[in-house]
Protein backbone atom coordinates (compact mmCIF):
# COMPACT_ATOMS: atom_id res chain seq x y z
CA UNK A 1 0.00 0.00 0.00
CA UNK A 2 0.91 3.51 -1.03
CA UNK A 3 -0.24 5.51 1.62
CA UNK A 4 2.49 8.40 1.80
CA UNK A 5 1.64 9.35 -1.77
CA UNK A 6 -2.19 9.07 -1.24
CA UNK A 7 -1.96 10.98 1.69
CA UNK A 8 -0.39 13.71 0.39
CA UNK A 9 -2.61 14.29 -2.31
CA UNK A 10 -5.59 14.75 -0.08
CA UNK A 11 -3.34 16.97 1.88
CA UNK A 12 -3.17 19.30 -1.33
CA UNK A 13 -6.56 19.17 -2.43
CA UNK A 14 -7.83 19.88 1.27
CA UNK A 15 -5.49 23.04 0.79
CA UNK A 16 -6.50 24.01 -2.92
CA UNK A 17 -9.81 23.65 -1.57
CA UNK A 18 -9.04 25.75 1.21
CA UNK A 19 -7.81 28.88 -0.62
CA UNK A 20 -10.21 29.01 -2.92
CA UNK A 21 -13.07 29.59 -0.06
CA UNK A 22 -10.57 31.97 1.14
CA UNK A 23 -11.89 34.25 -1.73
CA UNK A 24 -15.29 34.30 0.72
CA UNK A 25 -13.84 36.96 2.59
CA UNK A 26 -13.11 39.25 -0.08
CA UNK A 27 -16.94 39.32 -1.54
CA UNK A 28 -18.52 38.91 2.32
CA UNK A 29 -16.35 42.53 2.62
CA UNK A 30 -17.99 43.55 -0.89
CA UNK A 31 -21.55 42.74 0.16
CA UNK A 32 -20.58 45.03 3.42
CA UNK A 33 -20.20 47.54 1.10
CA UNK A 34 -23.53 47.23 -1.24
CA UNK A 35 -25.09 46.94 2.07
CA UNK A 36 -24.23 50.29 3.13
CA UNK A 37 -24.42 51.88 -0.25
CA UNK A 38 -28.42 50.87 -0.40
CA UNK A 39 -28.80 52.87 2.58
CA UNK A 40 -28.54 55.54 0.27
CA UNK A 41 -32.11 54.59 -1.33
CA UNK A 42 -36.07 54.68 -1.21
CA UNK A 43 -37.24 53.48 1.61
CA UNK A 44 -39.07 50.56 -0.18
CA UNK A 45 -36.12 49.59 -1.77
CA UNK A 46 -33.53 50.18 1.05
CA UNK A 47 -35.86 47.68 2.71
CA UNK A 48 -35.52 44.76 0.10
CA UNK A 49 -31.73 45.39 -0.15
CA UNK A 50 -30.99 44.99 3.41
CA UNK A 51 -33.40 42.05 3.61
CA UNK A 52 -31.51 40.26 0.84
CA UNK A 53 -28.35 41.11 1.87
CA UNK A 54 -28.67 40.18 5.35
CA UNK A 55 -29.50 36.86 3.86
CA UNK A 56 -26.91 36.75 1.38
CA UNK A 57 -23.82 37.61 3.64
CA UNK A 58 -25.31 35.43 6.55
CA UNK A 59 -25.41 32.24 3.77
CA UNK A 60 -21.54 33.51 2.94
CA UNK A 61 -20.57 33.17 6.21
CA UNK A 62 -21.96 30.39 8.07
CA UNK A 63 -21.86 28.10 4.38
CA UNK A 64 -18.54 29.57 3.04
CA UNK A 65 -16.12 30.62 5.38
CA UNK A 66 -16.91 28.71 8.86
CA UNK A 67 -15.62 25.49 6.73
CA UNK A 68 -12.53 27.59 5.36
CA UNK A 69 -11.42 28.48 8.99
CA UNK A 70 -11.89 24.61 9.81
CA UNK A 71 -9.52 23.82 6.76
CA UNK A 72 -7.25 26.02 7.33
CA UNK A 73 -6.79 25.32 10.67
CA UNK A 74 -6.66 21.55 9.89
CA UNK A 75 -4.03 22.54 7.01
CA UNK A 76 -1.75 24.38 9.41
CA UNK A 77 -1.00 21.02 10.97
CA UNK A 78 -0.73 18.66 8.50
CA UNK A 79 2.77 19.26 6.99
CA UNK A 80 4.22 18.63 10.53
CA UNK A 81 2.49 15.42 10.75
CA UNK A 82 3.48 14.69 7.66
CA UNK A 83 7.07 15.21 8.13
CA UNK A 84 6.76 13.13 11.54
CA UNK A 85 5.23 10.24 9.49
CA UNK A 86 8.29 10.84 6.66
CA UNK A 87 10.89 10.55 9.35
CA UNK A 88 9.27 7.63 11.18
CA UNK A 89 9.06 5.53 7.62
CA UNK A 90 12.37 6.61 7.10
CA UNK A 91 13.86 5.31 10.67
CA UNK A 92 12.05 1.73 10.35
CA UNK A 93 13.69 1.36 6.78
CA UNK A 94 17.18 1.86 8.08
Amino acid sequence: MNFLPETYLWFKSFHIIGLVLFAGLFYLVRLFIYHVEAQTEKEEIKEFFNKQYSLIEKRLANIITTPKNYISCYNRKWPIIYAAIISIAVMDAC
